[in-house]
């Protein structure tokens, strides 16, 4: 589990790769390609691919009131496969100039095809998940693209939409 923290700039922010269960709860992770390239996804989610006893087993992952920020990458990488496994709302998915959530088809030679979804609306569509999230501008307290010259404050102003938008 990955429970209430704060990462910034990081290339992937948070990642999970084969695990059976996994759930990412109450965090912040804001990436800023205007102050580096190489941060360009907030939470990388892909499930082990398990055959205990004969029988195919994913496990799930479970993504609950987290602000995932990326100015130009995206906020979710997803496998294809995983989707039906997901568990996934009030969270904010906001990626003001990239895709909200690309997802991963790794193909049988070996080859990978990405699928990049835009928006929330579409995100919605394809995976009957975050029915209850947004996609909004969380209105941090000082959010500046100048990571050198300034401070930054990831705390939330009153008038942040992600306030009324958690679920407790």
């Amino acid at each position: 589990q990955v429970i209430n923290n704060v990462i910034f700039n990081a290339k992937y922010g948070i990642v999970s790769t084969l695990a059976k269960d996994f759930a990412v709860i109450y965090n912040t992770v804001f990436n800023d390609q205007f102050a580096s390239a190489e941060t360009d996804t907030c939470l990388y989610v892909e499930l082990q691919k398990d055959r205990g006893n004969g029988v195919l087993d994913y496990g799930k992952a479970t993504i609950f009131n987290n602000i995932l920020h990326s100015m130009t990458g995206r906020s979710l990488l997803i496998n294809q496969r995983d989707i039906t496994n997901l568990q996934s709302d009030f969270n904010n998915l906001y990626s003001p100039n990239g895709n909200v959530v690309t997802i991963r088809e790794q193909l049988d030679n070996g080859d990978v095809n990405t699928t990049d979804i835009e928006d929330l609306p579409s995100w919605r569509t394809l995976s009957l998940q975050d029915t209850l999230s947004i996609s909004d501008d969380p209105v941090f307290i000082v959010q500046n693209t100048n990571v050198q010259a300034s401070s930054i404050d990831l705390n939330l102003l009153a008038a942040s939409p992600c306030i009324s938008a958690a679920k407790l």
